[in-house]
């Protein structure tokens, strides 16, 4: 067929043009409010920051939606569901014609949820007893899971699902289904990366490595000879938390409702807070605590969630601190030390050493002890509670 589309299908994506317009604006407009209102960050860095994603927004909306003609309309099209602007109501009212120019689109670009071979795909936002509040991946749309299996998903997995039957209930979308596969890709569920704020210059020779005539340990020699680094503190995220009211934290109201025997309490506001956003990294890392004595294989997948949520603030090359006297830097250090510890009990001896490794060269205070238990790790000595 010819590079244009059929005179209908044009027809049809002029009239739905204001409101794919519309769906991209509003998205735009909503990430330049959560850019403005962050509460890290001093107002030049939100300048920048604001400044940096109109300017890419702008490429966006040229890509979608300038010259707009028929003659060019198959390349717009692609534009269309590479950004996640053509719903399945969209594609169902297009010819198999029009589809067609579709077929070749490049990796990557299928359409919002679903997997090359059709099934669908859901990010676990929270689980409760035998279901999961899920969001339909690379969309906002969020639907209960009812399922076997949706009992066992961790916030942050991604699950793969034939789906089954759909019905609303109270105004809320379920669907069941059977689930094909769980996985992690941090980088598929589109989160911001939690900021990290320069905080100040870190020198080795300012550093406390013990007294004068003891010898410097193995694990601290690269550490002092790479020299000076700069720390960081990154962001944390709590939903629900007053900043002005010192007394209203999540975390601590869970920890307090856990230690009094209520779990069931404890673990709900924790889900909460991962349903309202996965970056709450403490949330991660209390969720493994819930696990770490009785089943750490599903302790490790919730550290992991936090864990690498948390490593998309840094590139490959990142060769910072992230000193744990700063307070928010906690939450991603607890995810570490939680990880690295269940890979301990687990008998993944390597991976629990890298872990340890890199929590050294992240906080050489090590506040947390592994510089007690790294020797032991890389020589496969078995977990011990002690």
């Amino acid at each position: 067929m010819s590079g244009t589309l059929p005179e209908r299908d044009w027809k049809y994506l002029r009239g739905i043009e204001k409101d794919m317009l519309s769906e991209l604006c509003r998205r735009i407009n909503r990430r330049a409010v959560e850019i403005i209102q962050a509460k890290s960050g001093s107002e030049h860095e939100k300048y920048l920051a604001l400044y940096r994603h109109i300017k890419e927004s702008d490429l966006v909306v040229a890509d979608c939606f300038n010259d707009w003609r028929r003659s060019n309309l198959k390349l717009k099209l692609r534009y269309l569901q590479l950004h996640n602007l053509l719903s399945e109501e969209h594609l169902g009212n297009l010819s198999d014609a029009s589809l067609e120019l579709l077929g070749d689109r490049p990796k990557g670009t299928q359409s919002a949820g679903k997997t090359a071979d059709g099934a669908m795909e859901l990010v676990a936002l929270s689980v409760k007893e035998k279901a999961a509040r899920c969001r339909i991946l690379d969309s906002d749309d969020v639907i209960t899971l009812r399922a076997s299996g949706a009992g066992e998903l961790v916030p942050g997995e991604i699950v793969a699902l034939n789906p089954g039957r759909s019905w609303n209930y109270g105004g809320h979308p379920y669907l069941s289904g059977e689930i094909c596969s769980v996985r992690l890709d941090i980088p598929a569920l589109g989160l911001f990366p939690l900021k990290l704020r320069l905080v100040g210059l870190w020198s080795p020779e300012e550093h406390y490595w013990g007294e004068a005539d003891e010898p410097i340990e193995k694990w601290a020699e690269p550490i002092i000879a790479c020299g000076a680094r700069q720390e960081y503190e990154m962001e944390q995220v709590m939903p629900g938390a007053d900043p002005d009211d010192f007394d209203s934290d999540p975390i601590s109201e869970s920890n307090s409702l856990k230690g009094a025997g209520d779990r069931k309490a404890a673990y709900k506001i924790l889900m909460d807070l991962c349903q309202a956003d996965l970056r709450c990294l403490d949330a991660h890392a209390h969720l493994g605590s819930f696990y770490f004595d009785t089943a750490p294989e599903v302790a490790l997948r919730h550290y992991g969630v936090g864990f690498r949520i948390g490593e998309l603030s840094m590139d490959p090359e990142f060769n910072g601190l992230l000193p744990w006297g700063c307070l928010d830097n906690r939450p991603f250090l607890r995810c570490m030390h939680g990880y690295g510890l269940c890979l301990w009990r687990l008998g993944r001896f390597p991976e629990a050493a890298e872990i340890f490794r890199r929590m050294l060269w992240l906080n050489p205070s090590d506040n947390q002890g592994v510089r007690f238990l790294i020797d032991e790790v890389r020589d496969g000595a078995a977990w011990r509670e002690d």
